[in-house]
């Protein structure tokens, strides 16, 4: 299939990374994007829609994308069980790569992604179609993955062939990815900033200490799932660590937020003087004081 007659699915529920997924997408040709932020509402559109491939995060709120995964390899409808489906994370441990292949992906794809990541697996999934299993053990495509090489010239530019994106598609791609990192930035520096005013307001009034910090993982939630792909490795991390210990949190009380206020100061460190990377010794030490966070 060409990819200018694709209908492509994402399913994040990470309202940043949907946008951008689907800016570069549509910027690599993809004809149609539909975005889900939940598997119950991605599976909707697998039964409304024809879709020919499936982006999806694995950690969820809710439902995960392997859970995702399980829904649409058992689908009845054939050309529901066999949709394409490329798994997102930002963890690529062995583990996770061999258990999501068992369970019936198509590829794998670690963020941060670039829009030549995206165009690769877009092409590898939609043009080169492996082979269908589908035993009493295992549904999905054929996990061998053996290559013919091909020592001739590549013609597919000189052919003008349309089934991968060209040369001005993957140019406009990256331009979006840079317009899209300024309005991280800006959102990392407002976030740290609401994160704050959450926290004062908790204080202040104790009763509303869940719902402040409910809202407060929200947005490190969002912040988790963009940093890595903005060059914001430490943003991933601080805001991951966040999530982890707000979870376990069902009743916050005045050493909790005294806790979060501190990864709120990190995540202000980062964002007031742009630490990008591993941060050199800015990282370290907010690293150092994160561990601390936890032990304590």
């Amino acid at each position: 299939m060409k990819i200018k007659n694709a209908t492509v699915l994402i399913v994040d529920d990470n309202d940043g990374t949907r946008r951008l997924l689907r800016m570069l997408l549509r910027d690599l040709g993809v004809r149609e994007v539909i975005a889900c932020a939940c598997v119950e509402d991605g599976l909707k559109a697998l039964h409304g829609s024809t879709i020919d491939l499936i982006f999806t995060d694995w950690e969820m709120i809710g439902e995960t994308g392997m859970e995702l995964v399980d829904s649409v390899r058992r689908a009845d409808h054939e050309r529901i069980s066999r949709i394409p489906i490329i798994m997102m994370t930002a963890y690529g441990e062995e583990w996770r790569v061999k258990a999501a292949r068992d369970a019936g992906i198509t590829d794998f794809m670690l963020k941060p992604f670039s829009p030549v990541q995206i165009e690769a697996k877009l092409r590898t999934a939609l043009l080169n179609v492996r082979e269908f299993v589908d035993t009493d053990g295992y549904r999905g495509p054929d996990r061998r993955r053996g290559q013919r090489a091909y020592d001739g010239p590549d013609r597919r530019a000189a052919n003008g062939d349309d089934t991968t994106a060209t040369q001005r598609q993957l140019a406009d791609a990256c331009g979006t990815l840079d317009r899209l990192r300024d309005d991280f930035e800006r959102f990392l520096g407002e976030a740290a900033t609401m994160i704050a005013a959450e926290l004062r307001t908790a204080s202040s009034h104790p009763s509303e200490a869940r719902a402040c910090c409910e809202r407060i993982f929200q947005l490190a939630h969002n912040l988790k799932g963009q940093g890595s792909t903005f060059g914001y490795p430490l943003v991933t991390e601080i805001a991951d660590e966040l999530c982890r210990f707000l979870r376990a949190r069902t009743a916050p009380d005045a050493r909790d937020l005294a806790l979060v206020a501190g990864y709120a100061s990190a995540l202000d460190t980062v964002s007031r003087n742009r630490v990008t990377g591993d941060g050199g010794q800015i990282g370290q030490r907010i690293i150092d004081r994160l561990r601390g966070f936890a032990a304590a």
